[in-house]
């Protein structure tokens, strides 16, 4: 009996430090990271750099061409970073250096490459240059989208939004859930026509059907908000 019960607990115990991440993964992760997230702002600034200090000898015009030169640069570095990386999929993974684990990571540190650099607010205030960015990481967006320049997307490429949507301040929408020692991806799909009120959270596994309305301060995971459905906010006000 005792045996049994210490052959356990060492098995507990073996579990335990499997789902602990060591510090040389940790070190891993800083040095991948690191790359993947400055490294597209660092080389679109070095680009708009060079375009300047070639073009103003001949023209002052580069001027007001830099930051059309900035934003166009960054973009098209994401986007040639995201297709070289394994693509994200839907499923329950180990938290463990895996195939899936791996190219989860990457595309997770790919979306924070605008957001560390500050690049995101700007990007995210034009129609045309939010719409570019957000189809570079990879997600399924129509360009009839109204959203305030604050909105966060994690796992673009589970993300889908069909036309004549909108999206409030602080609405973040990701596709990926951490429980206990497993990560879980799902994606998250809003149709045509639906309203989402700020500070609202999509989780994974949440699909907005057509015309529904979702009021301000709402947070769903896995859930199917049906055609015209209507959700009360969750802010009251003061």
């Amino acid at each position: 009996m005792n045996k049994d019960i210490k052959s356990q607990v060492k098995k507990n115990r073996s579990s335990d430090t499997q789902n602990h991440i060591s510090s040389s993964m940790l070190i891993c992760i800083d040095v991948l990271s690191f790359f993947i997230s400055l490294m597209p702002s660092v080389a679109a600034l070095s680009f708009t750099g060079l375009f300047i200090a070639r073009g103003y000898a001949s023209t002052w015009l580069v001027l007001p061409l830099a930051p059309l030169v900035l934003f166009s640069s960054f973009i098209a570095i994401i986007f040639l970073i995201r297709i070289c990386l394994p693509r994200l999929k839907s499923g329950r993974y180990k938290r463990e250096l895996s195939k899936p684990v791996f190219a989860w990571f990457c595309h997770f540190a790919l979306s924070r490459a605008a957001k560390i650099t500050g690049l995101s607010s700007i990007l995210q205030s034009f129609n045309v240059t939010k719409f570019l960015y957000w189809r570079a990481l990879g997600a399924k967006v129509s360009f009839q989208i109204m959203s305030s320049y604050d909105v966060n997307f994690v796992d673009c490429q589970l993300i889908t939004i069909g036309k004549n949507v909108t999206l409030g301040a602080q609405v973040s929408i990701s596709c990926h859930s951490d429980v206990g020692s497993l990560l879980l991806l799902s994606p998250v799909v809003i149709e045509d026509n639906v309203f989402i009120g700020m500070s609202t959270v999509l989780g994974p596994g949440t699909i907005a059907k057509k015309g529904a309305w979702i009021g301000f301060g709402n947070s769903f995971v896995n859930r199917v908000i049906k055609e015209n459905d209507k959700i009360k906010s969750k802010i009251t006000e003061v």
